[in-house]
Formats: structure tokens, C-alpha cells, sequence
């Protein structure tokens, strides 16, 4: 035998029950306090029948739930049902095995399989005999080394993936239980399956005549079994041992329906009509749990404890999710009008809650899940702050200030509202309150306070004040900034006010709040932390706690724990700051994100104890603290792009759900054709703890130049993407900031087919034949051209010809009308010469006229007849000739025209004056003009038209 010296003993006793005192550590008597928060589901929120019966959770950590109606799907957004074949539609047990989940329902086995791009579900009745085919329900489907157990009261059928193997007996199963790696059959008696067999267990008859609820685990060699009448036993496979409840009145006329060993090593039980019930292998009650805690009903079928430690329960009247893994639990205070606590306090093994209608106290019982609260009679105003002052609580309420002591409230002070005290550090008899209308003065008469004085100079309310280390106090108000009160030596009077807002520094007037860290005066702001400059009297960001926290949300509360850690509410987020050894801080977002909503705004509240534990005011009661479980945010989640859509034709590019199941076509579908590049994505993250306040941000690779902002939409829309290699990336964000890895969806959008090689290719090809085609043309073009040249060229000679004979008929005719102009001023130059002799005649004295009269009277007719004889014949014909029968187109056009008209026009057209006309057809001037007058009427010209224009036209 080796020797093990004592300390080596010891050491290994110490190492051997580590795990132990770390469980009995973790699980202290704080572990009771409270109910953790509960979310119920009903028959409205999943559309189906609230008859559940079993419950299962895949490696994607998606909840199945066998259903009246099917199998019920829960992947944190979406409740969808996949039904089972038809009039077996009521389905009660699930199992996951072989990569597949199983189902048994009313003669009824499969497995979930994909068909045809849809859910299906695959039987395997059709594996077993004929003679076996109606083995009723399958109650319970269990996986054990990769053999599936499918449970009815008739028969145990072991499936190997190929065939089955069938186990009776001469009397009927009662039920069947999985614990670890084992199954154990209850009938007559209690057995294991061992192999394809069934082994009697030792001591086994002992539960012939009982019906077993649960079996589970109590110690390696140890079960834990309950029975439906109420009654729990430990069973060693050799003896039964009573196993007692601490509370013993919890299960009065009641039963076991279900219950398991939680991971935690504490058991949860499900009843008839009790709820749950949380103890410990000593029987001792942790938590009794019923619907007036949240539950949807008292009567419990089934529970289950999820991969993160979360309890699914499944009710009477639904679904509930017990919130077991966070370290926040509800303390109702009056579960028939729940109200806003503002001020809370642990005193003298009191709990104190403050509220808008009184104080309540309560036994602070730290081995009761459930504290009864009683109101202190007199306190029925508003109670803003508890706080204490040596070994005396005292309330700050809407109506002055009271002393508590136990169970009742004396009135010390009631001019008016009390928000808060102040104890001057360098005056320790001395204590000031913040009041509706500035400051007051208590003075210390033993241990009890003493109104003395209004302090005069200073009127504003003052909620919020902190004396810094200059006895200076400092007074925020929450619509226009910061007072600074100085207060004279013996701290009876005030001596200076000093007010600080954004002319100061800060940058805004409102909602600037006070807080004192680490004996520093600092103030949150909607933009974040700031701190006073004594040097410029005014404020700046601070240097340590401005950049830790940023701008992006209001610092509404900042204060110490008694483990010195800085909590602080940030916008919706609970900080805790802790400094590590090098000054540096380290930041945790604890839990508390879920309660954003539900803080009194700007009456956010904590009381801390002294084992770090904490106590938040909410606007429906208080919430506590447990610190020493550990935080949500270690355990990972998964995300799921459950389908992609395309948005033109709402064809489903891919479906989460096949490729899960197995449908090899749904494998992240990559290529996408042109016409549906308008693509939605819809995800969703499988963490069910307050799922509203679970945010995503996404990412499109390929178009998004950054990721999106954090936000609760389950979707993502894209729109006209052009061909091209994308990349989705989506990562969520859950209610304690912890994120998941991110999920990465590739895909090709393809080029419409006018983009296509192919289209390329006859591209080209279309290309050439345009250009062999365009070069053809101008080949035949320029021949035609250099024709047509040629023919314009023969055109063009035959034109300069006949401009040559033109030109040479011009000249000509101008010839002719020189001639015939001479002619009439010849004709013209006659007339007068004749008129001058014809006047030399009349001139002629009568004496010689007398002696000449037959010769001047020839002479003078032989002129007359000269100044009528014009010669027109002969000019008409050679002025016809020479201007293309002007005078017979006249005598055409407007035969009205007497033989004098026709030639004034002739003379017009030689664009002679009218003197010149009227000499030459021996005329007046005004007759020309008559006649000119009469040729205008007859060729029918209007008023504004010229007779000269007219004619030459012509």
C-alpha cells in the first residue's frame, strides 16, 4: 500500500470537494431570493392548439414542441407548425438522433425529412410487421447510442437506422425514463434496458403498484424518483430511501407531473396544480414557483432545461420560458397592484421599498424565494429616499421627513417636501435636507434630529445634492443646470451660490444629474460624463470616465457599491465599472439592459449589500441582484439566416429549415439569377431571454460600405443589385450586449443574358458582321457617289451650257431692249423736235401765213400725222421677241385692256418715267396717269399693290 502523507491527503480532500464548495458557494442562500422572470406563450401567440407535450432543442439551439396539432417550431422570432401525416396529427414525443428528429404520435413514427423543397415527414410504420402496426401512442422517443427508442405502453421499439427490434412483456408499460445513458422501464416493475433486453433491477417490485412521474439522477449510484401522488424516494438499486421536501406544504393534496436534474445540481419539479418547485438534494426549497409568479397555469406536463440554462415549461394553457440562467429576480411586494418603488434599504434584517403610496417593510429571509411585505401605517405619501443616520432610519417623503422605527413612522418635519439628506463632513452635528424649496437644517439632539432653520439665499428644489471635499454642495436641477452652494464656516448659513450650465461648459441645460465617485463631484449629462475645472470655474469632459462611457447616451445614475465598483446606468445600458490594478477599468454590462424600460425615469434607484448582491426600484416593484451567479454572456448563441427571398417574384432562394433537414439543394444557394436581384434576408437569433431587446446589425459585402446600425428589425431588404459576388453578413446583439458569431450568407448575383459570354461572344460576331457589313455599304456608297459625281459633273456641264445660251439670250435681249429704248427715245426726241416745229409754225405772223397757207398747212399736217404714227406695230413685235410675248400674255391675261393699255404696260416693263410715256403717245402727264388708274381696275389690283412691280413680274 503506498503511504499518502497527511498535507498530500488533505490537499487531494480539498481538491475532491472543490467542485462541491464552489456549487454551495455559487448556490448560496441568496439563490433564493426572488422569481426569475417568466415569458408566457399561448395559443395566440403560436396559432395552434396550447396542448403541448414534449419538448426538444437542436444543435442550432431552435425549440421543437410536439403539438395537437403537429410539431410547433420556435426559433426566437417566427412560431411555425410542421405537420405530421393525416389523422395522426397529434404528435407527443420528439428525440433528436442520427441527425434527424424523430416523431411518435397516435400509431405513428418517422422523422422529419425535405421533399419536393418542402418540410415532409417520413414514417417508419411501414419498417415494423403488420401484425405490430397499431401500437397506439408513442409516449416518449429516447437516443441512446445512436438507437432510437420509440415508447408506447404496448411495446419498446429499438430503431438501428435500417430495421427494428421489438421488446414486451406480459404486462403493460407504465412509463419509461432516460437518465445519463440509461433507460428504465416502469411496468410491473421497475426495469433497465441493458442490450436489447429488459433486466429486473433489484428491489424493483417496490413500485408495482405506483405510478413513477420522474426519474432522474441524485448521485452516481443514486436516483431521484417522484411519484404521482406527491411523493419522492431515493433509490440506490438496491433500497428506497423517503426523500422529504423542506416545505411540506407545498404538495398538500397535490402531485408529480414531470421533473429533471438541472445542470446547477438542483432539481426541478412540475405538479398538478403547484406550479414548479426548485430544491436541492437536501430537500430544501429554493423556489416554489406558481402563476401568480408569471406562469401561465399551475398545472405543469412537462419541463426542460435549455443549453444555456433557461427552463421551457410547458403548461395547461401553454408555454412558458423561465429565465433561470440570468442573475435577476422579481420581488413582488403586492402582486394585486404592483407599483414603483423609488428608494429601497436593507435594515436591521428589514427590507424597505419606498413608493408613490407609502413605505413597506419585510423580513429580509434569505431562505424564502417569497418575502410578504406589510405597509408601515403613516407613510401613505410619496416616500422619495431611505437613508440612515447612525443607527436611525429616516424616509424622505412628499410630505416632510419621518424616523422609522420598527413598524411604525414619526413625523419630525412636515413644512414641506424632503428629497434628501446631507451630512456635512466637517460638521458632523449637523445634517442638511434638500427640499421642495432649497435646503433646511436639522441639528443632531442624541440620536435623534431637530429642525432648526430654513437656509435663506437659496430657494430652488434640490433632489439631487453631493458635498465635495470642500464642504462646497452642489445642487443639480434637472431643467436648468448645476448649483454650487458655499456654505459660511459653522455650515448654519449659506454664503455663495454659484450656478454652472452650458455657458459653463455643459452641453445642455437639462438632465444633468450629480453624482460623488471615489470622494470626486462628477456630472452625467445626455452627452456623457463631466467633471469641474477649479481653474476656469466651469466644467470639461472627464478624463477618465468621458471617454469609458462616450456621448452616446444619457449617464442617468453613477455610484458605489460596497466592493467599491462603479454602477452606472448609461442610456439603456447597466454598467459596472471595476479598476484593475494598472488604474485602468474594466466594463461589464450586467443584465439589467432588460430593465430599461421599466426604470422610473429619473428616479433610477440601487441599494447595494454587502456581499456585492444588488436591489433595483422598478416601475412594477424590485428586482434583486445575484452576483455571485454568473453572467448570461459567457454562454454563446447561435444566428440564423432562416431564408432568402427573392423580392420580384417572392420565390425562396433559401430555406434555413431544408438545409437544416437535410435538403441538399438548399446548401447556401449561391447564384442567383438577374431577374430576382432584388433580395430580402430575413434572420433571426436563437436566444429567447427578452427577445424584444435582442438588436442585429448586418453587412452587405460587396455594396455596404460599413455595418448597419444596431436595430431590432428580424429583416433586410436589398434592392436592384447588379451582377457582381456578394457577401451578407448579419450578427446580433442580446439583452446583455453579449453579440453572436457572425452568420455569412455568399452568393452570386448573375449577369442578365445580354451580359452573358455567350451573348459576349455572338456579340462579337454580330460586331464583325456589322463592320463587314458597314464596310460593303461604303464600298457600294462610294461607287454610287463617285457616279453620281460623275453624272453631276455631265449635269454640271450641261448646266454651265445652258447658263452659256442663257447668259448669251440675256445679252441679247439686253440688246434688243437698248435697241428698242432708242428706238422710243428717238421716237421721243422726233415728237418734240416736231412739236417745236409745229409751235414755230403757229408762231407765224398772220401776214405770212396768209401768203403761205396751203404750204403750212401741208407742213402742219404732215406733222400731225408723224406725232401719230408711232410705229407700234413694229414695236410691238420686236418688244414681244425681245421680252417673251409680254404683250400677247397681256392681251391674254387681261383682254379688257384697250390697244393705249397695252402700250403704257409695254412702256412700264421698259421701266420708262410717265413723262416719258405721255411724250411719247403725245399725251399729258395727268392722262398718263388716268390711264394707269384704268389699268390697275382692270387687271383687278388692290389698292397696295405697285402697277410697275406687277408688271415687271410678269
Amino acid at each position: 500500500m503506498l503511504f499518502i502523507s497527511k498535507p498530500l491527503f488533505v490537499l487531494k480532500l480539498i481538491l475532491l470537494f472543490l467542485p462541491v464548495l464552489q456549487i454551495s458557494q455559487l448556490f448560496s442562500q441568496d439563490y433564493r431570493i426572488g422569481i426569475p422572470f417568466i415569458t408566457s406563450f399561448s395559443e395566440k401567440d403560436f396559432v395552434v392548439s396550447n396542448q403541448n407535450w414534449d419538448i426538444v432543442q437542436d444543435s442550432r439551439q431552435v425549440m421543437y414542441f410536439a403539438n395537437d396539432y403537429g410539431i410547433l417550431e420556435f426559433d426566437g422570432s417566427n412560431w411555425s407548425i410542421i405537420q405530421v401525416p393525416l389523422n395522426r396529427s397529434i404528435t407527443r414525443s420528439l428525440a433528436f438522433g442520427h441527425n434527424r428528429l424523430y416523431v411518435g404520435g397516435q400509431d405513428f413514427m418517422g422523422f422529419i425529412d425535405t421533399e419536393n423543397g418542402s418540410i415532409a415527414m417520413n414514417s417508419l410504420v411501414d419498417l415494423l410487421p403488420r401484425q405490430e402496426q397499431n401500437f397506439g401512442t408513442i409516449w416518449k422517443i429516447f437516443n441512446i447510442n445512436n438507437r432510437i427508442l420509440f415508447f408506447s405502453w404496448n411495446a419498446l421499439f429499438i430503431y438501428n437506422g435500417s430495421s427494428f427490434k421489438i421488446i414486451k412483456t406480459p404486462h403493460p408499460f407504465k412509463s419509461c425514463f432516460k437518465v445519463g445513458n440509461r433507460i428504465f422501464i416502469h411496468g410491473d416493475e421497475l426495469y433497465e434496458l441493458k442490450a436489447d433486453s429488459l433486466e429486473s433491477l433489484s428491489g424493483g417490485s417496490f413500485f408495482k403498484d405506483r405510478n413513477i412521474a420522474f426519474i432522474t439522477g441524485f448521485t452516481d449510484d443514486e436516483l431521484l424518483i417522484g411519484f404521482d401522488d406527491g411523493k419522492m424516494v431515493k433509490y440506490n438499486f438496491k433500497s428506497v430511501t423517503p426523500f422529504y421536501l423542506s416545505d411540506t406544504t407545498i404538495l398538500n393534496n397535490n402531485r408529480f407531473l414531470c421533473g429533471i436534474h438541472l445542470n446547477n445540481s438542483m432539481f426541478l419539479a412540475g405538479t398538478t396544480d403547484k406550479g414548479l418547485i426548485v430544491f436541492d438534494r437536501n430537500g430544501v426549497v429554493y423556489k416554489h414557483i406558481t402563476k401568480s409568479d408569471g406562469l401561465g397555469h399551475n398545472h405543469i406536463k412537462q419541463v426542460f432545461e435549455d443549453k444555456i440554462g433557461n427552463w421551457w415549461i410547458l403548461n395547461e394553457k401553454g408555454i412558458d420560458i423561465v429565465e433561470a440562467s440570468s442573475p435577476l429576480y422579481n420581488i413582488t411586494i403586492d402582486p394585486e397592484n404592483p407599483f414603483s418603488v423609488y428608494t429601497s434599504f436593507l435594515f436591521k434584517d428589514k427590507i424597505f421599498a419606498g413608493s408613490h403610496s407609502g413605505l413597506y417593510c419585510a423580513p429580509w429571509n434569505r431562505s424564502l424565494s417569497k418575502l410578504t411585505f406589510d405597509k408601515i401605517p403613516g407613510t401613505g405619501d410619496i416616500c422619495w429616499k431611505l437613508d440612515t443616520l447612525g443607527d436611525r432610519l429616516y424616509l424622505c417623503t412628499a410630505d416632510g421627513l419621518y424616523e422609522i422605527t420598527t413598524n411604525k413612522a414619526n413625523h419630525i418635519f412636515n413644512g414641506i417636501g424632503v428629497w434628501t439628506l446631507i451630512r456635512p463632513s466637517r460638521h458632523p452635528e449637523i445634517v442638511l435636507a434638500g427640499t421642495y424649496e432649497g435646503l433646511i437644517m436639522f441639528r443632531k439632539k442624541g440620536e435623534s434630529l431637530k429642525f432648526v432653520k430654513k437656509l435663506s439665499g437659496f430657494s430652488e428644489t434640490s433632489r439631487v445634492a453631493e458635498e465635495d471635499k470642500d464642504g462646497n454642495i452642489w445642487i443639480s436641477h434637472g431643467l436648468k443646470g448645476v448649483y454650487k452652494i458655499v456654505l459660511s464656516a459653522a455650515a448654519d448659513s449659506i454664503k455663495e451660490v454659484h450656478f454652472y450650465n452650458s455657458r459653463k461648459g455643459f452641453p445642455s441645460d437639462l438632465f444633468i444629474n450629480v453624482f460623488k465617485i471615489n470622494d470626486e463631484i462628477i456630472f452625467g449629462t445626455q452627452n456623457g460624463v463631466y467633471k469641474y475645472d477649479k481653474k476656469s470655474d466651469s466644467v470639461v469632459v472627464h478624463p477618465i470616465f468621458g471617454p469609458l462611457l462616450g456621448t452616446s447616451g444619457q449617464v442617468k445614475y453613477m455610484r458605489q457599491d460596497t466592493q467599491g465598483r462603479i454602477w452606472c446606468i448609461a442610456g439603456e445600458v447597466t454598467k459596472i465599472l471595476t479598476m484593475n490594478s494598472d488604474g485602468s477599468f474594466s466594463i461589464l454590462n450586467v443584465p439589467a439592459r432588460k430593465l430599461s424600460l421599466d426604470y422610473y425615469p429619473g428616479f433610477e434607484n440601487i441599494f447595494f449589500f454587502e456581499n456585492g448582491n444588488a436591489l433595483f426600484g422598478t416601475k412594477s416593484g424590485l428586482v434583486f441582484f445575484n452576483y455571485q451567479i454568473p453572467f448570461q454572456p459567457d454562454n454563446d448563441f447561435n444566428l440564423l439566416i432562416t431564408g432568402v427571398t427573392s423580392q420580384i417574384n417572392h420565390e425562396v432562394l433559401y430555406d434555413e429549415r431544408l438545409a437544416y433537414f437535410g435538403d441538399s439543394t438548399q446548401v447556401k444557394k449561391v447564384v442567383i439569377p438577374f431577374n430576382q436581384h432584388s433580395i430580402r434576408f430575413d434572420y433571426t437569433a436563437c436566444y429567447y431571454e427578452n427577445i424584444s431587446l435582442t438588436d442585429y446589425a448586418s453587412y452587405l459585402e460587396g455594396y455596404d460600405e460599413e455595418w448597419s446600425d444596431w436595430t431590432d428589425t428580424r429583416f433586410r431588404e436589398f434592392t436592384n443589385l447588379s451582377p457582381g459576388r456578394y457577401a451578407f453578413h448579419v450578427k446580433a446583439k442580446n439583452v446583455y450586449e453579449k453579440e453572436s458569431k457572425e452568420n455569412v450568407f455568399r452568393f452570386t448575383i448573375l449577369p442578365p443574358w445580354y451580359k452573358k459570354t455567350v451573348a459576349y461572344s455572338m456579340y462579337i460576331l454580330v460586331a464583325f458582321l456589322i463592320i463587314w457589313i458597314f464596310f460593303r455599304l461604303k464600298t457600294r456608297h462610294f461607287e454610287q457617289e463617285k457616279k453620281k459625281i460623275i453624272e453631276e459633273q455631265e449635269k454640271a456641264r450641261e448646266i454651265d451650257q445652258i447658263k452659256y445660251h442663257e447668259e448669251r439670250l440675256m445679252i441679247d435681249l439686253e440688246n434688243k431692249n437698248k435697241e428698242l429704248a432708242a428706238s422710243a427715245m428717238k421716237i421721243i426726241y422726233k415728237n418734240e423736235k416736231m412739236l417745236e416745229i409745229k409751235k414755230l409754225l403757229e408762231n407765224i405772223s398772220p401776214e405770212t401765213k396768209m401768203e403761205f397757207n396751203n404750204q403750212l398747212d401741208s407742213i402742219k399736217h404732215f406733222i400731225e400725222k408723224e406725232l401719230k404714227d408711232d410705229h407700234w406695230e413694229d414695236f410691238e413685235l420686236r418688244f414681244d421677241q425681245a421680252n417673251n410675248n409680254f404683250i400677247q400674255k397681256l392681251k391674254e391675261l387681261y383682254p379688257d385692256l384697250s390697244h393705249s393699255d397695252l402700250k403704257i404696260c409695254a412702256y412700264l416693263r421698259m421701266n420708262l418715267s410717265t413723262k416719258e410715256i405721255a411724250q411719247i403717245l403725245n399725251m399729258s402727264i395727268r392722262g398718263v396717269e388716268t390711264a394707269r388708274f384704268r389699268i390697275r381696275k382692270r387687271m383687278g389690283l388692290e389698292q397696295t399693290d405697285n402697277l410697275n412691280d406687277f408688271i415687271l413680274r410678269l
